[in-house]
């Protein structure tokens, strides 16, 4: 119901607007019909409604409401739409254990999605055509992204690695 953000809702200073998950509609709004151009107050600040996501939505993981956010910045780059970035959940803060270096991941879902796939549209037509043997580009795209592309599988080892080499190169360019 209603619908998805506009381009210029994501520009700092833009009228605050969100979606809402169909769980909070239901659950905690009554499943008002009107709800679209309705304020609602989140952490002190009142946005506007504009939709409200289909039940089995879940991206990138079960949640309540989806805030716009200004993606890709650089005006200088052309890679036609493979401007990744990722979300970081905070689900609770721990104490830091003794003998650890961080930052650390301690769990995610999914792989990154791969290079060149042509951004969020191109990655979910991706895994759509992977899904599907009798696709008209299934074998095409397989040959492509190799046959141990998975893009259910995350490794913690692999993001805490890439995490360290981060660290280390940021204590470089410190120096």
């Amino acid at each position: 119901m209603g619908r998805a953000f506009l381009p210029e809702e994501a520009k700092h200073g833009s009228n605050r607007v969100v979606l809402l998950s169909d769980k909070i509609w239901r659950n905690r709004l009554g499943a008002d019909a009107n709800i679209l151009g309705k304020a609602i107050t989140l952490d002190g600040i009142a946005y506007s409604v504009v939709g409200v996501m289909p039940a089995d939505f879940a991206f990138p993981h079960e949640a309540a409401f989806w805030l716009p956010l200004e993606v890709g910045g650089d005006p200088g780059n052309f890679r036609f739409g493979d401007n990744w970035e990722h979300s970081i959940v905070l689900d609770k803060h721990l104490p830091a254990e003794p003998n650890t270096t961080y930052p650390i991941c301690t769990d995610g879902q999914r792989a990154c999605p791969p290079e060149d796939c042509g951004g969020v549209p191109g990655f979910y037509e991706l895994l759509d055509t992977l899904a599907n043997p009798r696709h008209r580009r299934h074998k095409e795209l397989r040959s492509w992204i190799g046959d141990e592309f998975n893009p259910e599988t995350f490794s913690i080892d692999r993001v805490n690695r890439q995490l360290s080499l981060a660290r280390r190169r940021n204590k470089k360019s410190a120096r």
